[in-house]
């Protein structure tokens, strides 16, 4: 199954463009890794999806790593 998961509101806080320096240290919502990573370890495709700008792509890359979530 292909699951989209948005990131801001969704695995953590919900952060406005406007406001893109807070991005690398986002808050992550609970349970949020062991949920997503609980899926894509079910054999799930999981891809994020965001309304970020392309060229937060790199610090929303980086975040997602730092917290260990497992997507395609």
């Amino acid at each position: 199954m292909n699951i989209l998961i948005d990131i801001d509101g969704t695995i953590c806080e919900d952060i406005p463009n406007a406001e893109d320096y807070r991005f690398i240290n986002a808050k992550v919502l609970n349970n949020a890794v062991k949920s997503v990573n609980t899926l894509y370890n079910n054999g799930h495709n999981i891809t994020f999806f965001t309304a970020r700008l392309t060229k937060h792509r790199d610090v929303t890359e980086q975040w997602l790593e730092k917290h260990k979530f497992k997507y395609h």
